[in-house]
């Protein structure tokens, strides 16, 4: 079974993909997940938010890929409040 959804990272801003930093980011996400990988996505909430995503963790191989995108300085801590 599948389920297409829309998701955004959850408890991260990350730069927009068509800037500089922003590829960079891509290409990150694209080295962890290439075409045709699994990974595991843990959900923060069970509705979605305004823009009808859901926010999501992604997990692979055990690692948390939200939190090493800001560890490796790809994008800062959010909590979704005013920038």
């Amino acid at each position: 079974m599948s389920v297409d959804v829309t998701l955004r990272w959850a408890g991260i801003d990350a730069p927009e993909r068509y800037t500089e930093a922003g590829k960079k980011a891509t290409a990150m996400v694209v080295h962890w997940l290439p075409v045709g990988s699994t990974c595991e996505i843990e959900t923060v909430k069970s509705q979605r938010e305004k823009f009808g995503r859901y926010l999501a963790v992604f997990i692979v191989a055990g690692e948390n890929l939200n939190q090493k995108l800001v560890d490796l300085g790809h994008a800062v801590p959010y909590d979704g409040g005013p920038r």
